[in-house]
């Protein structure tokens, strides 16, 4: 699950580039969104022409669910599940979590992009979760808030957490804010994954079928991809 303490602070589109790294590694990878009212990964993906159903009409019986995954043309083992444009309300009787036990035994990765903050979406994700990674930026309340929701996946039982820092510049560090990257990652108090540089191109990312081979956004998520299939890599910075 891919969660934040905030909204605006990228964390659909770690969730996508995230995705698309681990499928350009050969990696079967679902994308279920759950950002209700705010849906974005069909956009991100340019596959918004190609929904038909979402995640309400699987809940309501309006279809199966295969007939829901839709696959991404620009990456062949990448595919999404949409959530509603609008409205949760017949959604609230349903519990996610059997839904992403079904989905784990098809797929080598289900990615959640989970809504911003902690609520019910959030939790049924957490029950069927092996791992999370919370995405944060160096601002001091995006800060708090990673700690907050760290705090409440440990109550969940999701042990496995890693720290995604998104848009950070030379810029990010302050005597009103942070001193160094060492006290953004003492204070969320998770192991770090990636630390992602600002850059207004990083949408790009996500149409392009082949990274640009010199873009550090694209070495940055690659580099988590391989870190989550046990690999290690030497931390990227700028």
């Amino acid at each position: 699950m891919v969660a934040s303490g905030k909204g605006g602070v990228g964390k659909s589109t770690c969730a996508c580039l995230t995705g698309i790294a681990l499928a350009r590694r050969g990696k079967t990878v679902l994308l279920l969104e759950l950002d209700f009212s705010f849906r974005c990964l069909d956009f991100m993906l340019g596959v918004q022409d190609s929904v038909v159903f979402d995640l309400e009409d699987i809940f309501i019986d309006k279809t199966a669910v295969q007939n829901a995954i839709v696959p991404t043309p620009a990456n062949p083992n990448l595919f999404l599940i949409s959530c509603p444009v609008s409205g949760d309300s017949a959604m609230y009787k349903n519990d996610i979590s059997e839904l992403l036990l079904f989905l784990k035994r098809h797929f080598d990765f289900v990615i959640v992009d989970c809504p911003a903050g902690e609520g019910p979406w959030f939790r049924m994700a957490a029950r069927a979760a092996t791992g999370a990674l919370i995405v944060a930026t160096a601002e001091p309340s995006s800060v708090r808030d990673a700690r907050v929701i760290s705090d409440i996946l440990d109550s969940c039982g999701v042990a496995d957490q890693r720290l995604i820092i998104n848009k950070l510049s030379r810029y990010s560090y302050s005597r009103d804010t942070f001193a160094n990257l060492d006290v953004i990652i003492d204070s969320v108090g998770i192991r770090l994954i990636g630390v992602v540089p600002a850059d207004e191109q990083i949408h790009e990312l996500v149409f392009s079928t082949l990274p640009p081979a010199k873009s550090l956004v694209w070495q940055v998520f690659n580099d988590i991809a391989a870190r989550l299939l046990g690999e290690e890599r030497n931390l990227r910075m700028f």
